[in-house]
């Protein structure tokens, strides 16, 4: 809606695994983007394409990056894609999720010349993981204790990749990495300045503790067990 709003004569497409208006149905564990796009034969080429994508493992998450990217290799169109911060942090943080974003980043470098990786914060607003995670703290009261951390609104975010792509348009230079870190915050600042509503406070419970059991039941049969005797 921004770039339709803010740019003039453009087209955007999403893809999705749903059959809906001005998305292109494909699911990208499965199909085959490039054969599914070439296949709509459109009269014009994406000159942007634009990658959020993220599986629920690391392999997962390769084979959706290889699909999307064996496209982009294959169209002369500018690649944005969102890693992140941690990988700043990997000696710190050494998991799949920051492998899978090292070992993208290298492909993209190796495989394209036209390319910007965008490496943001965490992301909040619109109910996301973050924000059920920062009312989750604030609930069992972590909040007395002080943590920093780098938070980015969803559309400040956006509004950063809409500048990326006007300054292409104007046929400026682009950087090829990006880095969004948004605000640095301090969690008992953030607290008072974004009070909780009460209703809200049993979903995001709930919420979390289905994730938590989620990840538990993935990990061993001695969780499970420990996470029932407790």
């Amino acid at each position: 809606e921004l770039l339709l709003n803010k740019v003039e004569n453009i087209k955007v497409f999403s893809v999705s695994r749903r059959n809906i208006k001005n998305h292109i149905q494909c699911d990208l564990l499965k199909d085959d983007l490039k054969t599914i796009i070439f296949a709509k034969n459109f009269s014009f080429t994406f000159e942007y394409v634009i990658d959020c994508t993220k599986g629920n493992t690391y392999y997962d998450s390769m084979k959706i990056f290889n699909n999307v990217i064996n496209y982009v290799s294959s169209i002369n169109s500018h690649f944005i894609y969102f890693s992140s911060f941690v990988i700043y942090f990997q000696k710190n943080y050494s998991n799949w999720y920051t492998n899978y974003k090292i070992e993208a980043e290298n492909e993209i470098k190796k495989k394209l010349q036209k390319y910007t990786i965008v490496r943001p914060s965490l992301v909040i607003g619109e109910n996301l993981i973050w924000d059920k995670l920062l009312l989750f703290l604030e609930y069992f009261k972590f909040y007395l204790f002080s943590y920093d951390l780098y938070l980015i609104n969803i559309h400040q975010l956006n509004y950063e990749i809409l500048k990326l792509i006007l300054l292409d348009i104007e046929k400026k230079q682009i950087p090829k990495i990006y880095d969004c870190f948004g605000k640095k915050t301090n969690t008992q600042d953030y607290f008072k300045e974004n009070p909780s509503e009460n209703s809200y406070i049993l979903p995001v419970f709930l919420a979390t503790i289905s994730v938590l059991i989620k990840i538990l039941l993935k990990k061993s049969t001695f969780f499970c067990v420990f996470l029932f005797v407790c």
